[in-house]
């Protein structure tokens, strides 16, 4: 759904589509949707396929909440933080912090 969502923004020309493309899109999207909803369904089948389900939307639930628990504590630029500032080809969350007066 979120390949499905990111093609219909390129279209409008609010995205722009990578060198990279999605062998078959968009019709392995529907291809998985189908396949996702023929999972669901089957689990609706058997007692214990209900409770997979039952457990999943708990989950689910639990994962929203959390979400706007945190989202305002949320860094956006986590990532750029830890990437290579300095050009050393190290990352800089993986460079060893000096300690004043300690030495080797």
């Amino acid at each position: 759904m979120t390949h499905l969502a990111f093609l219909k923004k390129v279209k409008a020309g609010e995205e722009t589509r990578p060198a990279y493309r999605m062998p078959g899109a968009p019709y392995t999207n529907y291809i998985s949707l189908l396949f996702f909803a023929v999972v669901v369904l089957s689990n609706l089948t058997s007692a214990a396929g209900r409770w997979t389900l039952g457990m999943f939307a708990v989950v689910v639930v639990a994962m929203v909440i959390g979400w706007f628990c945190v989202r305002g504590r949320i860094n956006g630029n986590l990532m750029e933080e830890m990437l290579d500032d300095n050009g050393n080809d190290v990352p800089d969350v993986l460079e060893t912090t000096e300690v004043p007066g300690k030495q080797d």
